[in-house]
């Protein structure tokens, strides 16, 4: 699944834990791109790609 960059904040902020003051500084410095959002997964959890942190979100709500 492709994205937003709208979704992928979402997900960084609600999912993963990643304050929105973070992001938003991180997205300034190096670039508002899907790259950046990335970069901030990849950093702030264990997650690879959104899909991961989509998928785990749906597992643990039906377990």
């Amino acid at each position: 699944m492709i994205y937003s960059k709208q979704e992928m904040q979402d997900l960084l902020i609600e999912t993963v834990g990643v304050s929105e003051e973070a992001v938003d500084l991180v997205v300034k410095l190096l670039g508002d791109t899907p790259q950046t959002y990335i970069k901030i997964l990849n950093v702030a959890s264990e997650y690879s790609t959104f899909s991961d942190v989509e998928d785990a979100l749906f597992s643990d709500e039906y377990v």
